[in-house]
């Protein structure tokens, strides 16, 4: 099968969205030389393994049909797919907020909304469900689903026109996944340009991109609703891709990847920033993709900007819950990064310089006593039987680290979020109820 995306050059593109080079531009694209790579046996076991996935799997009951392509240095590697072709248009569920993202960022750079802004400056009645006016919930927080406002559940407000959860915890402290965080994203969008949503996306994304088989369906309002290809998914993915390049710090992946305040900028992390998930590896980027999960929907977008690498995946399960759809996923992510890893180190080019790998932070940073904010309410931490805890109400509760800044607890969907400073020092906690400042610092 052959690949049909078409590839859109970075300066046209860049001058298509009205995009002025920074001072601190690199070179031109026209000018960078591209290393070359081979496809050793390593390689091609790794693609083999992937498109047996897609042979063995689709056209199967549990996925009827499935599209996936990787690219490396702007050129297809593996392109496969079993009833769904490049082509192809399927519902990508969540991975929607990766576009939705985009297109307020471009509003952003264009001046029509500022990231950092409380969003009562554009949502007026937002302004009376504030739980910290010291700290309002900002466009940045909804991006980051860290406005406080959890997925469903308690009591709910109007929100200029919007109806949403009231916010549970204080904004920018905690992160909790919900869809309903883009649906106030797109109202924003809609306010400040006085156009719909759809048109918005249209003109933002879909049209200066040249993606041709993209477009909203009828429910689309920020969080859900875009339909795509691996083709149109690839090229979105191409094009971020060849602005990191050009621009660096000044490139949309940057800021897209850029890290939430309170999460460390150092070691290895993993965190949601603007629209995408993202793994920190000694610092740096390593990947950032989001997921999509619905019955006839299921899409994964996952880019390496270091090693100029992605992949796009689709598929129309009738039950995206099944035990076959979810394997799959885990599947094309981990052998798509193998991949990744594998044609950078077969790549010729200079070698890169040696870097200090980075330590967990230590359980020391963590230990002292945290008071709440809002209600004088103490929280201890402590060493425990080799690892963290935190003592409350009585009780002792082990934590298990997932990152530096994030810990299971005694729940199995929400977390204790530790919050750094500037410095990477721990300064405070949140649980699913409140902020604790650090005492003892």
């Amino acid at each position: 099968m052959r690949n049909s995306v078409k590839m859109i050059g970075s300066m046209a593109a860049l001058m298509l969205l009205g995009i002025t080079q920074p001072e601190h531009a690199h070179q031109d694209q026209d000018k960078i030389s591209r290393p070359s790579y081979k496809i050793g046996p390593e390689i091609e076991s790794v693609r083999k393994q992937l498109t047996g996935v897609v042979e063995k799997y689709g056209g199967t009951a549990d996925l009827p049909g499935i599209s996936y392509e990787f690219y490396y240095l702007h050129e297809p590697v593996v392109v496969a797919g079993k009833e769904l072709g490049p082509s192809s248009p399927v519902s990508i569920a969540s991975t929607s907020k990766s576009f939705t993202s985009f297109a307020m960022l471009r509003l952003a750079r264009e001046g029509k909304v500022d990231l950092d802004a409380p969003i009562s400056r554009y949502l007026p009645d937002f302004a009376k469900h504030e739980l910290d006016r010291r700290r309002p919930v900002t466009v940045r927080h909804l991006l980051q689903h860290r406005s406080g406002i959890p997925y469903a559940g308690g009591k709910g407000i109007s929100v200029n026109g919007v109806y949403v959860p009231a916010p549970r915890v204080p904004a920018g402290r905690y992160f909790e996944y919900s869809n309903m965080n883009y649906e106030l994203v797109a109202t924003i969008m809609e306010r400040v340009t006085g156009k719909p949503f759809k048109q918005l996306m249209e003109e933002l994304v879909i049209r200066p991109l040249h993606l041709k088989n993209t477009h909203l369906a009828g429910h689309a309002h920020g969080s859900s609703g875009v339909v795509s290809t691996t083709s149109d998914m690839s090229a979105f993915a191409d094009f971020l891709i060849q602005d990191y390049e050009l621009y660096r710090e000044g490139s949309f992946i940057q800021e897209l990847a850029r890290p939430p305040a309170g999460v460390p900028s150092t070691g290895n992390q993993d965190y949601y920033g603007l629209g995408w998930r993202v793994t920190l590896k000694n610092g740096e980027i390593f990947s950032m993709y989001h997921a999509g999960d619905w019955n006839q929907g299921v899409s994964l977008l996952m880019i390496y900007p270091q090693h100029a690498a992605s992949f796009s995946y689709l598929a129309n399960p009738p039950d995206y819950r099944s035990a076959a759809v979810q394997d799959v996923k885990g599947s094309m992510m981990a052998y798509s990064t193998l991949l990744a890893e594998r044609l950078a180190k077969s790549t010729a080019q200079l070698p890169n310089p040696p870097r200090t790998p980075s330590a967990r932070a230590p359980a020391k940073s963590y230990i002292g006593k945290y008071k709440s904010e809002y209600n004088g309410v103490t929280i201890k931490v402590m060493i425990r039987n080799n690892r963290l805890a935190i003592e409350r109400a009585g009780q002792v509760i082990p934590l298990a680290p997932i990152n530096d800044w994030e810990f299971q607890g005694d729940s199995q969907y929400l977390t204790y979020q530790f919050f750094f400073d500037e410095k990477n020092k721990v300064v405070g906690v949140t649980d699913y109820t409140s902020y604790y400042a650090k005492e003892e610092l």
